[in-house]
């Protein structure tokens, strides 16, 4: 995530400058969260961060059908399955990372139709930075922002562990 900085651009100055922009709120304006909260908020940052729930499964025969995709992960709830018979690979999205994980373990390097297949996770290439928002922002008003622009995949903003307060930047996918 180095290409995302968390610090305030407008700025350069700590969370409590006084070089605030049109919107900004002073971190000492915001309501303090109980230590609960704060865990709460952090564990739902990493909870997106790491529900990358779209694998990849290779070296399909040219034949290989969708159907026998999901008959391949009928214990996983499969949202979406695409079948590319000319590379011989499908695009999985499943319900959750969790099950992403699992698939993944179950059959990467397995025999399926007579062939080895790798399943693996799809890269993230897609997943944008959003700064310099409001540090009163919250999830919601981020969701509201975002999905003006398209069907969401996932998006979450970035807490301090400090304070539990947005950093004034947040994360989304969109759906392909």
């Amino acid at each position: 995530m180095a290409a995302c900085s968390h610090q305030r651009a407008d700025s350069g100055a700590s969370d409590t400058g006084s070089d605030l922009g049109p919107g900004d709120t002073m971190l000492d304006e915001l309501p303090a969260l109980t230590p609960q909260e704060i865990e709460l908020r952090l564990q739902r940052t990493r909870k997106e961060l790491s529900n990358r729930r779209k694998i990849l499964v290779k070296n399909l025969r040219s034949d290989c059908s969708n159907q026998e995709i999901h008959e391949l992960l009928k214990d996983y709830e499969l949202k979406y399955c695409y079948v590319d018979k000319n590379k011989g690979t499908a695009f999985v999205t499943l319900l959750n990372g969790e099950q992403a994980e699992n698939a993944i373990c179950k059959f990467h390097k397995s025999i399926f139709q007579e062939r080895e297949i790798t399943v693996q996770l799809q890269s993230t290439d897609s997943l944008l930075c959003v700064t310099q928002l409001p540090l009163s922002y919250t999830q919601q008003q981020f969701e509201d922002l975002v999905r003006l622009h398209g069907n969401l995949e996932r998006c979450f903003l970035v807490y301090s562990e400090t304070t539990g307060h947005s950093k004034g930047y947040g994360f989304v996918e969109y759906m392909k």
